[in-house]
């Protein structure tokens, strides 16, 4: 059983989240020797483990750990546009809503494949791209060995190289950016064997606003009314206000993306607050509500 769990989910799952961060280091600081992410407490865990952060992870039916995944959005600080900027040199750093970034894909040793006899692996990679189909993601960007490019690409992935390798300690990476699509699905399973469905359950998915249930990933066309919580209107009058102003809304909230990624802290404060004051902008314009009120629709939200 494969599951999406935010990292806000952590205080609900604590001794999950800390089998996985124990296994992330028995694989690459003592496996891999990347002795840099180690700490004394024996857990591997970077400065891309944040909210932004969504992981897959498989369990047994017993709900033991067999492995993982972690998907950050590339509008956040993730790995190669934070530290790995110098292996774009062919095409432009993806920094895109709809395409994100995967990284640490583990199996844990004791369990290569799972109770139906499949390879975790492949299951995972599996749910991965159904996690991507089902929340509108149309490319993963990654960065790995170069020697494991051919293991993608025969597995039906399409991974297209950013820039040229690089040398280090104990190889040769490269970064790639890996289309998302039905047909490469389908592949993709046939490779591994994975039955139509890996991904089990999607905890990103229910987030309850007014009793309603939004997308916690809604397609950049209807972005603004999902990030609010303010899909489906019961008043005709309220949508043909909104529709005015829709293209507004959504191309403040498009530069907003930008700046809430910059390394300037400085400007990632100030497009907060002007989130915020969209924010309230767009409930007062469909729902009257005054200004601070949005504070409550936040919280509701997280």
């Amino acid at each position: 059983m494969i599951y999406a769990i935010p990292h806000y989910e952590i205080d609900n799952h604590p001794i999950l989240f800390d089998e996985m961060f124990l296994q992330r280091h028995r694989l690459f600081v003592e496996g891999r020797g990347w002795k840099d992410l180690g700490d004394v407490s024996g857990r591997e865990i970077d400065q891309f483990d944040t909210t932004s952060a969504i992981y897959l992870m498989a369990l047994d039916t017993e709900g033991s750990l067999q492995g993982g995944i972690r998907l950050v959005p590339t509008t956040s600080p993730c790995m190669l546009n934070a530290v790995f900027q110098d292996l774009c040199t062919k095409r432009d750093m993806p920094r895109r809503i709809e395409t994100w970034e995967f990284s640490r894909l583990f199996v844990c040793h004791h369990s290569p494949v799972d109770d139906e006899g499949v390879s975790i692996k492949g299951r995972l990679m599996c749910a991965m791209f159904e996690f991507c189909l089902q929340h509108g993601i149309k490319s993963l960007t990654a960065i790995g060995d170069t020697f494991l490019l051919p293991r993608v690409m025969s597995a039906g992935m399409e991974a297209t190289p950013l820039g040229l390798p690089k040398q280090y300690e104990t190889g040769e990476m490269v970064a790639v950016e890996m289309t998302v699509s039905e047909s490469i699905l389908g592949k993709m399973q046939n490779y591994y064997g994975v039955p139509v469905q890996a991904l089990q359950s999607d905890l990103s998915l229910p987030r309850r606003v007014n009793d309603r249930q939004v997308p916690a990933f809604p397609s950049p066309d209807n972005r603004v009314e999902h990030l609010f919580g303010l899909n489906g209107f019961e008043d005709q009058s309220l949508e043909s206000r909104f529709e005015g102003k829709r293209s507004q809304y959504l191309s403040r909230f498009a530069n907003l993306v930008q700046k809430l990624s910059s390394a300037d802290q400085r400007e990632v404060n100030e497009a907060e607050l002007e989130l915020d004051r969209l924010t309230e902008e767009v409930l007062e314009t469909l729902h009257g509500s005054k200004s601070g009120e949005f504070s409550k629709e936040r919280k509701t939200l997280q």
